[in-house]
């Protein structure tokens, strides 16, 4: 066990022989996350907040124009899938989910997005087994995309050769 430091009595050697040139300081976000900075020894504690400040507003922009990008691209997939799939089969998908779930239409068109993202996860995974067996169904939707996806179902005829080519990709 180390010997404990004992303060330096009065006339005594300060503890450092000469002042740091930096100090470490632990930051810890109300998110729980922990961040370690080494700043000058002189760095005044409210400059040291505003770059702290800009840097987590840079990052909340940055994860803004990440989600924007994402829903562009679940759009544009819904669209691509429009154009490619039976047109008049997605669209009424898209009108049965608005009309079933009270949902406007282009809400209606985010939730199918999401759903043949799940689609293509599900295909990824190889996971189409029935539910309950051992080696069975790993993946469940989210409840509402659960109700998209037994809306599709329940259009037996277009259901598996949709399905098949919006994952054959």
């Amino acid at each position: 066990m180390p010997p404990k430091r004992q303060a330096p009595k009065r006339g005594s050697a300060p503890i450092f022989k000469s002042k740091p040139e930096h100090i470490n300081i632990k930051i810890v976000e109300q998110s729980g996350n922990e961040s370690f900075v080494k700043i000058g020894a002189r760095t005044s504690l409210s400059v040291v907040m505003n770059s702290w400040c800009a840097k987590t507003e840079e990052q909340a922009r940055r994860r803004a124009v990440e989600a924007e990008e994402q829903d562009q691209a679940t759009a544009q997939r819904v669209e691509n899938w429009l154009a490619g799939a039976d047109n008049h089969f997605a669209s009424d998908l898209i009108e049965r989910v608005q009309h079933i779930m009270k949902v406007s239409a282009e809400y209606a068109r985010v939730l199918v997005g999401e759903y043949l993202d799940f689609l293509e996860l599900k295909a990824a995974v190889q996971d189409w087994a029935p539910q309950g067996l051992e080696y069975g169904c790993r993946l469940s939707p989210p409840p509402l995309i659960d109700e998209v996806w037994h809306l599709h179902i329940l259009d037996t005829q277009r259901y598996q050769p949709t399905a098949s080519t919006s994952l054959a990709r």
